[in-house]
């Protein structure tokens, strides 16, 4: 029931109101910007899709890359990987990670 009354009063917010609602979820995130998150490596269902659609060592631009997790498991996988987030908070976790791994900079904000 809690999903279903949410789900009802997030479909009558503004454009605009959902973007800040979606904003602060991530800035306040300690789930996405964690090391044991970012360092799990892909999700079951990544991996297919990679073997059907890339070759390896393609070029990828991630998109919402959070603070980093694909990018760290695409080039461990030996994939070009570079992204873009808009949270400075999930920026932030992966500068500091990305310099723990000896990584060069993963994240344009």
């Amino acid at each position: 029931m809690t999903a279903l009354h949410e789900g009802v009063w997030l479909g009558c917010l503004s454009a605009d109101d959902l973007n800040a609602i979606t904003a602060k979820h991530f800035d306040e995130s300690q789930f996405y910007a964690s090391d044991e998150h970012n360092l799990s490596g892909f999700s079951d269902w990544e991996p297919p899709l990679l073997e059907r659609y890339f070759r390896p060592g393609s070029r990828l631009l991630v998109a919402a890359a959070g603070a980093g997790r694909e990018i760290i498991a695409l080039r461990k996988a030996g994939f070009d990987a570079e992204g873009f987030e808009c949270s400075l908070p999930l920026v932030r976790a992966c500068e500091k990670l990305f310099i723990q791994l000896g990584e060069p900079k993963c994240l344009t904000y």
